[in-house]
């Protein structure tokens, strides 16, 4: 990533403007709109489908570990 350099007074100019200044008194993180908003209850389904994927995906392995011992 490149980095322009900017003279003391364009940097001033800057940090006295009403928008930094917002910044810097309500943080970043105000200002990031999120990509989607997603419900609570979608959250939990999506929440309990890993669960149920990853659930799934350990069964199958260890069960076909417990195949490969018996051969």
């Amino acid at each position: 990533m490149s980095r322009t350099m900017i003279s003391d007074d364009q940097y001033q100019q800057a940090l006295s403007s009403k928008a930094s200044m917002l910044l810097h008194l309500r943080g970043i993180r105000n200002f990031v709109e999120p990509q989607f908003r997603m419900s609570a209850g979608r959250s939990r389904a999506l929440i309990q489908q890993i669960r149920r994927t990853t659930t799934m995906w350990t069964v199958v392995t260890n069960f076909h570990g417990f195949i490969f011992l018996l051969c």
